[in-house]
Protein backbone atom coordinates (compact mmCIF):
# COMPACT_ATOMS: atom_id res chain seq x y z
CA UNK A 1 0.00 0.00 0.00
CA UNK A 2 1.44 3.36 -1.00
CA UNK A 3 2.22 5.94 1.67
CA UNK A 4 -0.46 8.33 0.43
CA UNK A 5 -3.10 5.62 0.22
CA UNK A 6 -2.64 4.96 3.95
CA UNK A 7 -3.07 8.67 4.70
CA UNK A 8 -6.22 8.90 2.58
CA UNK A 9 -7.67 5.77 4.21
CA UNK A 10 -6.95 7.19 7.68
CA UNK A 11 -8.61 10.49 6.84
CA UNK A 12 -11.67 8.77 5.35
CA UNK A 13 -11.97 6.59 8.46
CA UNK A 14 -11.53 9.64 10.71
CA UNK A 15 -14.56 11.27 9.05
CA UNK A 16 -16.70 8.18 9.52
CA UNK A 17 -16.37 6.78 6.01
CA UNK A 18 -16.59 3.00 5.68
CA UNK A 19 -14.94 0.66 3.22
CA UNK A 20 -17.57 -0.97 0.97
CA UNK A 21 -15.68 -3.10 -1.51
CA UNK A 22 -12.79 -3.48 -3.92
CA UNK A 23 -13.43 -2.02 -7.34
CA UNK A 24 -12.85 -3.82 -10.63
CA UNK A 25 -9.46 -2.20 -11.21
CA UNK A 26 -7.01 -0.53 -8.83
CA UNK A 27 -9.51 1.24 -6.61
CA UNK A 28 -11.70 0.79 -3.55
CA UNK A 29 -15.22 2.04 -2.95
CA UNK A 30 -15.90 3.86 0.32
CA UNK A 31 -19.15 5.28 1.73
CA UNK A 32 -19.36 8.78 3.23
CA UNK A 33 -22.08 9.24 5.89
CA UNK A 34 -21.64 13.00 5.57
CA UNK A 35 -22.91 13.22 2.01
CA UNK A 36 -24.47 9.74 1.86
CA UNK A 37 -22.53 8.94 -1.33
CA UNK A 38 -19.80 6.58 -2.40
CA UNK A 39 -16.25 7.74 -3.11
CA UNK A 40 -13.70 5.98 -5.31
CA UNK A 41 -10.18 5.70 -3.89
CA UNK A 42 -7.23 4.72 -6.08
CA UNK A 43 -5.21 1.95 -4.40
CA UNK A 44 -1.99 2.97 -6.15
CA UNK A 45 -1.69 6.55 -4.97
CA UNK A 46 1.86 7.68 -5.73
CA UNK A 47 1.68 11.40 -5.13
CA UNK A 48 0.15 13.87 -2.73
CA UNK A 49 -1.58 15.51 -5.70
CA UNK A 50 -3.57 12.34 -6.38
CA UNK A 51 -4.36 12.00 -2.68
CA UNK A 52 -5.57 15.62 -2.56
CA UNK A 53 -7.74 15.08 -5.64
CA UNK A 54 -9.42 12.10 -3.97
CA UNK A 55 -10.07 14.03 -0.78
CA UNK A 56 -11.61 16.91 -2.74
CA UNK A 57 -14.29 14.69 -4.28
CA UNK A 58 -17.72 15.95 -3.18
CA UNK A 59 -18.41 12.76 -1.26
CA UNK A 60 -15.25 13.02 0.85
CA UNK A 61 -15.46 16.64 1.95
CA UNK A 62 -15.59 18.16 5.41
CA UNK A 63 -19.12 18.98 6.66
CA UNK A 64 -19.54 22.73 7.11
CA UNK A 65 -22.29 25.23 7.79
CA UNK A 66 -22.61 28.90 6.97
CA UNK A 67 -23.63 31.59 9.42
CA UNK A 68 -24.83 34.84 7.84
CA UNK A 69 -26.32 37.90 9.50
CA UNK A 70 -27.13 41.49 8.78
CA UNK A 71 -28.10 44.20 11.23
CA UNK A 72 -31.14 46.36 10.80
CA UNK A 73 -29.13 49.57 10.40
CA UNK A 74 -27.51 50.28 7.07
CA UNK A 75 -27.77 46.79 5.56
CA UNK A 76 -30.34 45.07 3.40
CA UNK A 77 -31.37 41.50 2.84
CA UNK A 78 -29.26 41.47 -0.35
CA UNK A 79 -26.16 41.47 1.86
CA UNK A 80 -27.15 37.98 3.04
CA UNK A 81 -27.11 36.73 -0.57
CA UNK A 82 -23.59 38.12 -1.03
CA UNK A 83 -22.38 36.56 2.21
CA UNK A 84 -23.82 33.18 1.25
CA UNK A 85 -22.30 33.32 -2.23
CA UNK A 86 -18.82 34.10 -0.85
CA UNK A 87 -19.08 31.42 1.83
CA UNK A 88 -20.15 28.76 -0.68
CA UNK A 89 -17.20 29.70 -2.92
CA UNK A 90 -14.83 29.50 0.07
CA UNK A 91 -16.16 26.05 1.00
CA UNK A 92 -15.75 24.74 -2.52
CA UNK A 93 -12.15 25.99 -2.76
CA UNK A 94 -11.23 24.52 0.63
CA UNK A 95 -12.65 21.00 0.47
CA UNK A 96 -15.82 21.52 2.48
CA UNK A 97 -19.41 20.40 1.89
CA UNK A 98 -21.99 22.95 3.03
CA UNK A 99 -24.67 20.95 4.82
CA UNK A 100 -26.65 23.87 6.23
CA UNK A 101 -27.12 27.60 6.57
CA UNK A 102 -27.99 29.64 9.64
CA UNK A 103 -29.30 33.13 8.89
CA UNK A 104 -30.31 35.91 11.28
CA UNK A 105 -31.94 38.88 9.54
CA UNK A 106 -32.06 42.40 10.91
CA UNK A 107 -30.50 41.43 14.25
CA UNK A 108 -27.63 43.11 16.05
CA UNK A 109 -24.33 41.33 16.54
CA UNK A 110 -23.91 42.84 20.01
CA UNK A 111 -25.68 39.90 21.62
CA UNK A 112 -25.73 36.20 20.99
CA UNK A 113 -29.49 36.07 21.54
CA UNK A 114 -30.20 35.42 17.87
CA UNK A 115 -32.43 32.45 16.94
CA UNK A 116 -30.31 30.84 14.22
CA UNK A 117 -27.07 31.57 16.08
CA UNK A 118 -28.45 29.69 19.09
CA UNK A 119 -29.67 26.85 16.85
CA UNK A 120 -26.18 26.65 15.31
CA UNK A 121 -24.62 26.37 18.79
CA UNK A 122 -27.00 23.54 19.71
CA UNK A 123 -26.23 21.71 16.46
CA UNK A 124 -22.51 22.17 17.10
CA UNK A 125 -22.86 20.49 20.49
CA UNK A 126 -24.55 17.55 18.73
CA UNK A 127 -21.62 17.26 16.27
CA UNK A 128 -23.77 17.97 13.21
CA UNK A 129 -20.90 19.80 11.44
CA UNK A 130 -17.18 20.40 11.82
CA UNK A 131 -16.68 23.89 10.41
CA UNK A 132 -18.55 27.21 10.52
CA UNK A 133 -17.97 29.61 7.63
CA UNK A 134 -19.04 33.21 8.13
Amino acid sequence: MAEYEKKVRNILTQYGCTFLRRGKDDHDIWYSPITQRSVTVDTKIKSRHTANAILKQPSALIPAVIYARYSSSGQREESIEGQLRECHEFAKKNGMTVIGEYIDKALTGRTDKRPDFQRMLRDSEKGVFQVVIC
